[in-house]
């Protein structure tokens, strides 16, 4: 069986002066990678306060919408209005 590298979103509940940890409810994700450096790289995206998050789904939204003409499909090519689209929604997002 080969390694497998999971990465998971818990709660805890810590109470140091009575050395109490205590998991709350089921862990979210599980996601799986094929390599620790994988593994952290997706921690990585989902810790940042969010706005990695965010970032991505604004390029999603704009990659995604019906109107994305400003874009080749293989992303090779970007018009200035749809850099300057996304500049704005991640400016909203992270604001």
């Amino acid at each position: 069986m080969s390694k497998i590298y999971k990465v998971w979103i818990e709660v805890e509940e810590i109470d140091e002066a009575e050395d109490h940890y205590e998991t709350l409810g089921t862990p979210l994700g599980g996601e799986e990678f094929d390599t620790e450096a994988d593994a952290w790289a997706h921690a990585g995206a989902i810790s940042c306060n969010g706005n990695c998050l965010k970032l991505i789904e604004a390029v999603e939204a704009i990659l995604n919408s019906e109107d994305n003409a400003g874009c080749s499909d293989d992303l090779t090519v970007v018009s200035f209005s749809a850099i300057e689209e996304a500049r704005d929604a991640i400016k909203k997002l992270t604001a």
